[in-house]
């Protein structure tokens, strides 16, 4: 256990450090890292995401890492990868959706993927995310039980609102 410890700790160093040569060597000789998870219920590809290249994801989702698990925080490697949103490139989120990333995968209190890309009004992840069947209904487990299109109007993100209107 200690030494897949060390070894995740290394690898999570090397991604930050773009070294993914070396990364990728060290994963294949130790594929059973995919699978780990940390004690915050964290694996390999979530805490990577927003370094990793779509090679990178590919080869790790190919190894066997769970591309939709949710950890101790309550994110999904969707939801990690759509937190920054104004950087996520259309294209790797299409890409991960391809993989098999659940569009419906629910979050910390309820969140879904198109409630993140709401709140960070990212237009065309909205609007990917309808078109690959995020469901426009779903409610938080807040006490308000927000859908994405109440997020919307709360915060007076009218494009989107008039997407997720268009969806319904």
């Amino acid at each position: 256990m200690v030494r897949l410890i060390t070894l995740y700790t290394e690898l999570i160093q090397l991604a930050e450090r773009n070294r993914w040569t070396e990364f990728i060597s060290k994963v294949r000789l130790n594929p059973e890292i995919v699978k780990y998870q940390d004690k915050y219920n964290s694996n390999l590809l979530i805490e990577i995401i927003d370094y990793a290249d779509i090679e990178i994801i590919g080869e790790l989702v190919k190894l066997g890492s769970d591309i939709n698990l949710v950890n101790g925080e309550g994110f999904s490697c969707i939801h990690k990868l759509l937190e920054g949103c104004a950087s996520t490139n259309t294209e790797k989120l299409k890409y991960f959706i391809s993989l098999g990333a659940d569009v419906e995968v629910v979050g910390w209190n309820g969140w879904t993927p198109l409630h993140q890309a709401v709140t960070y009004c990212c237009v065309q992840h909205v609007q990917l995310l309808i078109d690959m069947g995020a469901n426009v209904n779903a409610k938080t487990k807040s006490f308000d039980e927000e859908t994405p299109l109440m997020i919307a109007r709360r915060k007076g993100f009218k494009e989107i609102q008039n997407i997720i209107d268009s969806a319904k």
